[in-house]
């Protein structure tokens, strides 16, 4: 495993992406020829991508617009023929500087306009009795409403509207050097701002103060929005791993415990941090340097060849070595990428295998009743093994003054 870093190269495609464009055309290339690969594979003549998230991957470009539902975005990819972008007329000057993508269908008004916009282009490209691959499997959404998309259907009949999210997967778990290049911006920008969290705690302030720390430390650094930050602290709270953080006031004694992280350019960072207010107890240091050390064995353990499961298995032996069984909210880890979990889940029973390109997020520890002691960190699959995305937490409890 290599040490985490950022090269000047990373550093000038980060400067670029200042710009309009995100990715360059050749990455936008290799993901739209992998789309249309996998649409022969499985017999689908287009696929069609409504949610902000694959709107990102197949356009190339982050927009405003997804805050409101008012007005759709859309990217018919064909089997054969170059992408195509519907979106409204008022989003298409943005959309023909900020996407790689040539052909753009715009709409004039709202949904309706934009589902009989999306109903012509794919009547273009798609024949009477098509197939058209959709968001509606595996851990996708629609960008759509139900009506909507029931409207769709209805205008076109003679084709079927079928499950793509295989396809999808095939396509988004592996990820383009561009991709790792902002997942690791992303993590050492998260990183910074925890640091700065856990310099912001002490007994005396508020949860919520260290979780504006973080945050206010993530908007200094240019990420696209803060993402995904839980935060708690104290006795009786420790099992509130989704929390955002309250005004409850940080005592001596106490556990602080962060997760989570910012988007930059469309991908997350997700990773943990601990802090002990005030001298940290014999057994907290023990508990917290068994995570640290399970996290770090398993991420060592993750290449090429093996399955996600082989590392939830390789895990439980761990737990079972010190007496204890595998902490984790039903799995160990997950995807990572312009998500904040993707497939494939680290549990016993996914036996994904893993291949170069994979971007994953391994969490273990000790969940007890007086200290949630789980640590994260993520990393991609190499040819030969695996480099972690951000540097590890100290191998030791950090603690207050």
């Amino acid at each position: 495993m290599k040490s985490f870093e950022i090269s000047e190269e990373d550093k000038q495609q980060i400067e670029r992406a200042l710009g309009f464009r995100i990715f360059s055309d050749q990455e936008m290339t290799r993901r739209t020829t992998r789309m249309q690969e996998e649409l022969r594979a499985n017999n689908l003549d287009a696929m069609l991508l409504t949610d902000e998230v694959n709107v990102l991957y197949f356009a190339g470009m982050a927009v405003p617009s997804f805050a409101t539902r008012t007005r759709p975005i859309m990217v018919v990819v064909p089997v054969d023929n170059p992408p195509i972008l519907i979106c409204s007329r008022s989003q298409s000057s943005n959309a023909r500087s900020a996407s790689w993508i040539e052909y753009i269908a715009p709409f004039e008004k709202f949904e309706e306009d934009a589902i009989d916009t999306a109903a012509e282009v794919l009547s273009q490209f798609v024949p009477d009795n098509g197939r058209i691959g959709c968001e509606i499997g595996k851990e996708q959404r629609l960008g759509l409403s139900f009506l909507g998309f029931q409207r769709l259907t209805k205008r076109l009949m003679t084709r079927e509207f079928v499950d793509g999210s295989a396809a999808l997967w095939s396509v988004r778990i592996i990820k383009g050097p561009e991709e790792i290049v902002f997942m690791k911006e992303s993590g050492r920008i998260n990183e910074l701002a925890m640091a700065a969290a856990v310099s912001a705690a002490s007994s005396g302030v508020t949860e919520m103060s260290v979780r504006n720390a973080w945050a206010i430390e993530l908007a200094r650094h240019g990420v696209d929005r803060p993402g995904y930050l839980a935060i708690h602290s104290g006795a009786n709270n420790y099992r509130r791993i989704s929390s955002s953080g309250t005004e409850r006031i940080l005592q001596s004694g106490d556990l602080l415990w962060m997760d989570g992280g910012p988007i930059f350019h469309g991908y997350w960072s997700d990773i943990t941090r601990m802090v002990s207010i005030g001298k940290a107890r014999p057994a907290d240091r023990d508990r917290y340097a068994f995570a640290c050390d399970t996290v770090q064995t398993l991420v060592n353990s993750a290449k090429p060849g093996i399955t996600a499961g082989d590392i939830a298995r390789h895990g439980q032996k761990l737990f079972a070595s010190i007496g204890r069984q595998m902490g984790g909210a039903s799995r160990i880890g997950h995807g990572i990428g312009i998500e904040l979990t993707e497939p494939p889940s680290i549990v016993d029973g996914d036996e994904t295998v893993l291949v170069e390109g994979m971007t994953l997020s391994i969490e273990t520890g000790l969940a007890d009743w007086d200290g949630y002691f789980l640590m994260e960190t993520n990393l991609v699959i190499t040819s030969s093994g695996s480099d972690v995305l951000s540097s590890p937490a100290s191998s030791t409890l950090p603690e207050t003054l």
